[in-house]
């Protein structure tokens, strides 16, 4: 017997009640055989194909119904969001904006958009979008997370706080909440709390390794290296896909820096993988896998007198990856010989230390900078990073072009060498200020300006970190005069890798260093 209309969609719903999809399903198609226009049918079988994974059969059947109706402000907003799985954000962006204008106060279409700009980078806009939200709905929960997320990343980060707290007023259980505030309030440099905030998430969810590794970040920026590594081990432990190599890669570093060579090595091994990983996220670890790699691959063949000089004076090395490089070397100054000791500030900045606000950077170069014995020969190896064409200084000279570039340099060195100055007031440190080598990177995709503004930048870098490192009563390591092959790049005599310098660089450098 044939089933009418009405009973097939009896027979749909019944089964799509209680879960029944395929059966549901099949009866929802009855319904469309004999009606290919019954708008509700569309409507909850666009749900049905997103719900077993048909993403594709989903989109069809809800840009038909927004076809059918277009005065339906769920059919575009259902439709929006299908086009924002399928990353096709503007498409995504502007169905959100459809159903919004037909019901301006649709929470969820306001929430969505908001996710939709801030994936677009239109994180202005993505701001005003959640505050309308809270606006419509001051219990909305995800709103002020959202809201938090987006201040961050527009570098407000107080804002951001506040937002993060407020959240959790309505859900203190949310474990990402806690996460994305432990974040926050490492970047605003409050260590103490952004570790709290993280040993929280880890409470609610104990295998929440993306918590873990960012509680080891804080430990090894408040300088508690071993509790770092002890949380780096936990995520070992847990059986999770990306954060486990990570985990191994810093495992790596800070065995290097413990002189456990042996081990670092080991977990440089097991995180091989690390080189099929095309995510940007992973760019970083990439970079540090290779370069410890050809570090640890050099100290296993070093030069004879590397291994005869004895000695137990040692010299301290403050800076982001580049010091590594100096780990472990013997030198020789003024008929005197020295190890090298590095201490590490991932991803500082001569930006980062002259700030006038409190971060993360200044916290754990005083404690380094502190806890070196009094009196030592410290050389401090940062400006690298201000240098790039993607940070720092020509970031900045991008988004102000009419400033003025020596100046900027200018601003951004005296103020870094004025906060050593006054760190080492009462320590007395003898303090060697290092340079900027030239960049040793592929040229093929960068436009001519920018080539030139990168080689001019470099250049007066090093002038003007060389004049007022004079100035300041330090002496000053030149890199550059190295490696320039006379055009203010590197003559690919020097470097190790891409980035970073050979371990027989700084020994060559050190050969031509006065005291």
């Amino acid at each position: 017997m044939e089933v009418t209309i009405e009973k097939a969609l009896e027979l749909a719903v019944n089964a799509h009640t209680i879960g029944k999809l395929e059966e549901a399903e099949y009866f929802y198609k009855i319904v469309l055989q004999k009606h290919p226009t019954h708008q509700f049918t569309l409507k909850v079988l666009g749900d049905i194909f997103k719900q077993t994974g048909r993403i594709h059969e989903a989109l069809i059947a809800r840009q038909k119904t927004v076809e059918l109706d277009p005065s339906d402000f769920e059919a575009y907003y259902n439709l929006a969001n299908t086009l924002n799985e399928l990353g096709r954000l503007e498409e995504a962006e502007k169905n959100y904006r459809k159903a919004i204008k037909l019901k301006p106060e649709f929470v969820l279409a306001h929430c969505n958009m908001g996710v939709v700009l801030k994936g677009s980078g239109k994180l202005k806009e993505a701001e005003d979008s959640f505050r309308k939200v809270i606006s419509l709905d001051s219990n909305f929960t995800d709103a002020y997370t959202n809201l938090g997320n987006t201040l961050t990343e527009l570098n407000k980060l107080e804002e951001a706080e506040v937002e993060y707290k407020k959240s959790l007023s309505l859900n203190p259980d949310s474990a990402e909440t806690h996460n994305s505030l432990g974040i926050t309030l490492q970047e605003l440099g409050k260590l103490k709390k952004a570790a709290d905030s993280f040993k929280k998430a880890i409470d609610l969810e104990p295998s929440f390794t993306s918590a873990i590794l960012n509680l080891s970040i804080v430990h090894d920026y408040m300088n508690n290296l071993d509790e770092a590594i002890i949380e780096l081990e936990n995520i070992v432990k847990i059986n999770s896909v990306k954060d486990p190599l990570k985990a191994k890669i810093n495992l790596a570093i800070f065995n290097f820096l413990k002189n456990d060579f042996l081990i670092s090595k080991k977990y440089l091994v097991e995180s091989s993988e690390i080189e099929e990983m095309l995510d940007n996220e992973f760019l970083s670890y990439k970079i540090y896998w290779r370069y410890l790699l050809n570090l640890l691959n050099w100290h296993d063949n070093k030069p004879i007198n590397q291994i005869d000089c004895l000695t137990n004076k040692k010299l301290f090395v403050i800076g982001e990856s580049h010091s590594l490089v100096s780990h472990q070397l013997k030198i020789k100054i003024s008929e005197n010989y020295f190890v090298c000791h590095s201490l590490l500030i991932q991803g500082c900045k001569q930006w980062d230390l002259g700030s006038p606000k409190i971060n993360k950077f200044k916290i754990k170069f005083k404690k380094l900078f502190s806890s070196i014995p009094k009196s030592s020969l410290v050389l401090i190896s940062i400006g690298e990073i201000d240098c790039r064409l993607d940070s720092g200084i020509i970031k900045f000279k991008k988004k102000n072009p009419n400033k003025n570039i020596s100046k900027i340099i200018f601003k951004v060195v005296k103020r870094y060498l004025n906060y050593i100055s006054k760190i080492n007031l009462h320590i007395k440190h003898k303090v060697i200020i290092q340079g900027v080598p030239c960049p040793n990177i592929e040229i093929k995709n960068i436009d001519d300006k920018e080539i030139k503004m990168l080689v001019n930048v470099i250049k007066q870098f090093n002038i003007i970190l060389r004049e007022e490192s004079y100035e300041m009563g330090f002496t000053f390591l030149d890199l550059y005069k190295l490696t320039d092959r006379g055009d203010g790049f590197s003559n690919k005599v020097w470097h190790i890798d891409q980035y970073h310098l050979s371990p027989k660089a700084m020994l060559k450098v050190w050969n031509n260093y006065t005291s």
